[in-house]
């Protein structure tokens, strides 16, 4: 089902307009290499991490932007949760995979 989904949003231009979407946010926010990390929050605070790093600095990230209001939640590793995360996340779920 995910692969037929991806093909359809490759066929039909969805996955390319994605594309391009994402390659301007990199461009506005003068992101130049590999990982590269955006984190907004909805009141419009955001933070750039480049380069690997460690959940310590995600964790203080989220904090900051969230002003200390998000929980952790502990999540079992099944294949079902992964997944879930995967189709929950921004670039997979513009997506709808």
């Amino acid at each position: 089902m995910i692969i037929a989904q991806f093909i359809k949003n490759f066929e039909d231009g969805t996955a390319e307009n994605e594309f391009h979407e994402d390659l301007e946010i990199t461009r506005v926010n003068n992101v130049n290499g590999f990982p590269s990390f955006l984190i907004k929050s909805d009141n419009g605070k955001k933070v750039l991490l480049k380069g690997y790093q460690s959940y310590d600095n995600f964790r203080a990230v989220i904090d900051y932007l969230t002003n200390g209001k998000l929980t952790e939640k502990n999540i079992e590793g099944t294949e079902e949760s992964i997944f879930d995360f995967i189709n929950n996340t921004v670039m997979f779920h513009k997506l709808k995979l």
